[in-house]
């Protein structure tokens, strides 16, 4: 997976100069994976992908450290980074879906580290919402999610806090 995640990185640049064929590709495959890493997630969030340990801190990076929620996580981020659609469309594709539904999964398992995703993601929307009905966007969803999880009991008061700092 690490180095599938490496080839997305590597050519999210050279993507935005293809043509609309290999960008529906790339979306067909990229829903796929997700699809099974929802599967791999719900196999092992008891044990391999239990979120570890993550000190309460202003600056929670899930790049550095090498437990397998936080590559699970990255390769997350590079996946949804790598399936942003056309400007224009006014709903989420099925990548962006996926990508949504399994950080919301692992912040709804008490993952520190998948809400700082959701709230890294969601940037303004936290805070400003336009009044213009331009349709949902992956950062709208985001700031959604990351608002019912205030309402759940599953992050502590001070990962709350943490995370919104």
């Amino acid at each position: 997976m690490d180095g599938f995640r490496q080839h997305l990185e590597g050519n999210g640049a050279e993507s935005s100069n293809d043509n609309s064929g290999t960008d529906s590709l790339l979306t067909q495959v990229l829903t796929k994976v997700m699809g099974e890493l929802a599967k791999l997630y719900e196999c092992c969030k008891h044990d391999e992908m239990s979120p570890g340990v993550c000190v309460l801190q202003l600056d929670i990076v899930i790049e550095n450290d090498d437990g397998y929620e936080s590559r699970f996580l990255y390769l997350l981020q590079v996946i949804a980074n790598n399936a942003k659609d056309d400007s224009s469309s006014r709903y989420l594709n099925q990548v962006q879906k996926g990508v949504m539904s399994l950080l919301q999964n692992m912040a709804s398992n008490s993952s520190l580290r998948a809400f700082k995703a959701l709230t890294t993601t969601s940037g303004d929307y936290m805070f400003v919402r336009s009044n213009d009905n331009e349709g949902e966007s992956f950062e709208l969803e985001a700031a959604k999610v990351v608002a019912s999880a205030f309402d759940s009991d599953n992050l502590s008061d001070e990962a709350k806090v943490t995370v919104m700092c």
